[in-house]
């Protein structure tokens, strides 16, 4: 991505975990945009439960936090390849704008209900194209309908 993009593009690296949010508040306020690799439960502090693919299923949630905390929209893309070589089509969910009015639990709450929206986005596209799903990590875990969402 460097290579090819780098002109337009920079990127942030945080060694200290301790400081991720000083380096994205320090970033955002010298104006630069945001984009976070976002997927795996591995990296991410908030996690929630979400229906996916007939289960409910622990999800990254971070980035929501983050876009309630900085008071920015979030927004989901994926890249589904076209139909002739060399194309791709880029897939962008509708925009969350958090309402730095509404407060961090309203915000949360309408996050919750953007993200379950985007998942059934993706699910609709892999029931059209389901070759799309290659995956080299275990599926999201399932959560049984007992458990309760982990803590915030």
């Amino acid at each position: 991505m460097s290579e090819q993009f780098g002109s337009k593009v920079s990127f942030l690296w945080v060694n200290d975990p301790a400081n991720f949010l000083f380096e994205l508040k320090d970033a955002l306020q010298a104006g630069h945009s945001l984009a976070l690799k976002c997927d795996r439960l591995d990296f991410s502090v908030r996690t929630e439960v979400f229906e996916f693919l007939g289960e409910r299923r622990l999800f990254p949630f971070t980035i929501y936090y983050l876009a309630a905390m900085f008071e920015r929209p979030a927004v989901f893309c994926l890249g589904v390849p076209g139909p002739q070589p060399d194309t791709l089509h880029v897939w962008a969910s509708p925009v969350f704008n958090p309402d730095p009015a509404a407060g961090r639990n309203a915000n949360l709450a309408a996050a919750r209900v953007h993200f379950q929206g985007v998942l059934r986005q993706v699910e609709a596209i892999l029931h059209r194209r389901p070759m799309l799903w290659f995956n080299f990590v275990p599926l999201n875990p399932v959560v049984p309908p007992t458990a309760p969402n982990p803590a915030p």
